[in-house]
């Protein structure tokens, strides 16, 4: 009930007093504010700046959601993305009884017999949990993240909350229809669930420790599973100077080149970023290394995601603004009555700007809004983690400039799309490639028998009839014709493989042709002599 005046009581003071009224909530007021008519009547908006200075005084689920909303600027306004952006989640700190109490309850003993010291005052806090620094029994130093009192309740109240707040504000204000509240909440539901449970958060942390395990500029704290449990995260304590703080002794190029590396090879090699990489999440400590913190939010990108992603970098970088347009369709859900080519003009005419200038020069915040203003006039979704990971490359490039403002962040980008590049040639991804289409094809032709077997078994209930001596010669047809697909999408990617080869190779094997090269044309002509003498047959047979 505390919580509910609170957030009434914040809401009355920013002025959205028939918010409150609409809610149902007026009882929650004083006596002299109910019967202030003129702060009950409707607001036309709210700017940015005030919405963002409300959400930080509600604290709790409420900044939490605009921090979410900071990082999927396709859901939200670009002014209100920029602007949640700059909201702190810092808070005042807990009282360190009930820290004590929660690892004694934890861990089913005293607090003395698990640490050798626990220092009382937090290092950090915010709205879930607060961090201590303390020692274990064998003297190593570690951060230990212990979650707010009754935190789960106040974060269940605010989503019950903002729920009914949601169906208000669509209700009165038509220009939020064509925003899918309903669903950004549920996201940011399961957002909070993810962030409520430290051990959700302690894998994400083992899996970025695993990944750079072996880098020697990347330090990820290493999580201690045995002391760690839904409500308390222990891990290696990290001391060392905020990103935005560089200065002194640090080489600012070197430092923004390693922070770069790590990002990139985060998703290109792994498929797995941090997707919020602001100053505050980021120390730098000696010798240029790079400590990635707070794992709270993660992106996964999938092998044929990752792949796709790839080729709007290649596209990017390369200046193939078509190639570009595609790489983004490719990504994007467009709807069926959508006019794609009109779609693709449009995107293609709105990225022709980032090629009238240096390669160099493409700012990525305003390349990333551009796409996304296209594509919600065309009601494009596009998948969540490649919206996480447009903004944190986003958050990546202001940092970077920030740091070392000479810093070239796509010519970045540009020698890791030449190593992929180099990679689609080798032999083991076509190799890859091959197997993935021959699989396709296969899967085809193993389902076809089953399907057209059903379509036989629904005939009579459809009153359809077949003659069966047309249907065996017309199943005998069908197999042959998917057996020639199938040969055709292998010649096919064959002479790719071979003219990517011969294009991009600099080595030189029979006639100055790359020899692997030579071994995908000839395997592509035997194939391809095979398919023919096939049709030849059937036509002299007919």
């Amino acid at each position: 009930m505390d919580r509910v005046r609170h957030i009434v009581g914040v809401l009355f003071k920013y002025e959205l007093g028939f918010l409150v009224d609409k809610l149902g909530l007026k009882e929650h007021l004083t006596f002299g504010e109910r019967f202030n008519r003129k702060a009950f009547q409707q607001r036309a908006s709210v700017n940015p700046e005030r919405l963002r200075k409300m959400l930080e005084e509600l604290g709790g689920g409420f900044v939490k959601l605009g921090q979410l909303l900071s990082l999927r600027p396709d859901l939200i306004p670009k002014e209100y993305s920029e602007e949640f952006s700059k909201l702190q989640d810092a808070m005042q700190g807990f009282d360190f009884q009930f820290v004590q109490e929660t690892i004694e309850r934890e861990y089913g003993k005293q607090m003395h017999n698990v640490f050798m010291k626990l220092e009382s005052k937090p290092v950090a806090a915010a709205s879930i949990g607060q961090v201590h620094k303390a020692w274990l029994k064998n003297g190593k130093k570690v951060a230990v993240k212990v979650k707010r009192p009754h935190i789960e309740k106040v974060f269940q109240a605010d989503v019950d909350l903002l729920k009914r707040l949601a169906k208000v504000l669509q209700h009165h204000y038509p220009e939020l229809q064509g925003y899918d509240i309903q669903g950004i909440l549920q996201e940011f539901e399961r957002y909070t669930q993810d962030e409520l449970d430290y051990l959700q958060e302690a894998k994400h942390i083992d899996v970025f420790y695993r990944n750079f395990l072996q880098q020697p500029h990347v330090k990820i704290p290493k999580v201690y599973f045995e002391y760690t449990t839904r409500n308390v995260l222990v891990m290696e304590y990290v001391d060392g100077v905020k990103m935005g703080d560089v200065a002194g002794s640090y080489d600012q190029k070197v430092v923004v080149e390693n922070f770069m590396d790590a990002m990139m090879e985060q998703v290109l090699v792994h498929g797995y970023f941090h997707a919020d990489p602001h100053p505050g999440n980021i120390l730098l400590l000696p010798e240029n290394k790079i400590a990635f913190l707070d794992f709270g939010i993660v992106g996964r990108i999938h092998k044929e995601l990752k792949e796709k992603v790839e080729n709007v970098f290649i596209a990017l970088t390369m200046g193939d603004r078509n190639k570009l347009a595609d790489a983004f369709m490719e990504i994007g859900f467009v709807d069926a009555n959508v006019n794609k080519d009109k779609l693709k003009e449009d995107l293609s005419m709105e990225l022709g700007r980032f090629y009238d200038v240096d390669v160099k020069d493409i700012d990525m915040k305003s390349f990333v809004y551009h796409v996304l203003n296209i594509a919600r006039k065309y009601k494009m979704q596009f998948p969540a983690n490649f919206v996480l990971l447009m903004k944190a490359m986003m958050t990546a490039e202001g940092m970077c400039k920030k740091i070392h403002p000479g810093f070239q962040y796509i010519g970045a980008w540009k020698e890791r799309t030449r190593m992929i590049q180099q990679q689609r040639m080798s032999f083991d991804y076509s190799l890859g490639q091959l197997k993935g289409h021959w699989y396709e094809v296969k899967k085809l032709m193993d389902d076809f028998p089953g399907g057209f077997r059903k379509l036989l078994k629904g005939r009579e209930s459809h009153k359809i009839e077949f003659d069966d001596a047309s249907v065996r010669k017309l199943t005998s047809y069908l197999d042959n014709a998917l057996t020639r697909v199938a040969l055709g999408v292998i010649i096919g990617a064959l002479v790719i493989g071979a003219a990517f080869i011969a294009a991009f190779s600099n080595k030189h094997g029979v006639l100055g042709i790359p020899l692997l090269a030579l071994v995908y044309m000839v395997l592509a002509v035997a194939l391809s002599m095979m398919l023919m003498n096939s049709i030849r047959k059937e036509k002299g047979g007919a």
